[in-house]
């Protein structure tokens, strides 16, 4: 499921519980509870995890690693 916010498109990711990126030097940054997902066209990751917070992860991350909640599938989109 999609959803339009501020002309943009955001992918339902809701059924995560949390994603992992790591960068060059082995930094990592966690998201818990993301919502919504919008990447840009330079490979930026917008992530909305609450109505009023939005999380913004720049291109240049080596991997992704996102946990499901409970009860569903390895990849809901």
């Amino acid at each position: 499921m999609t959803k339009e916010i501020a002309g943009m498109q955001f992918s339902d990711v809701s059924a995560e519980e949390y994603r992992i990126y790591t960068f060059p030097g082995g930094e990592k940054i966690r998201v818990d509870t993301p919502q919504y997902l919008n990447v840009s066209k330079s490979g930026g990751h917008r992530i909305i995890v609450s109505e009023n917070s939005t999380v913004y992860i720049p291109a240049g991350w080596l991997s992704v690693q996102w946990v499901n909640r409970p009860g569903t599938g390895p990849l809901q989109f």
